[in-house]
């Protein structure tokens, strides 16, 4: 995944959640606010809004996750 510069080949677990750790922490912030551009939620949380509450932030981890292998 190019957005969190991860290599599924190099990078273990432990280093794809420190990338995606410091992914969320440059730019997003938590909040209560669910008011999306769109009906891609989840993707206007990504690209554009990069503010939502803690299922956005858990539901993408998790997607990113499985998209590198990961089981999550």
């Amino acid at each position: 995944m190019k957005e969190l510069a991860v290599n599924p080949e190099v990078d273990g677990p432990g280093e794809a959640l420190a990338k995606l750790r410091a992914h969320f922490a440059t730019g997003f912030k938590a909040s209560l606010k669910n008011e999306f551009a769109s009906t891609e939620t989840l993707k206007d949380f990504l690209t554009t809004a990069r503010e939502g509450h803690c299922e956005y932030f858990a539901t993408a981890s998790a997607v990113a996750l499985r998209k590198l292998g990961l089981p999550a």
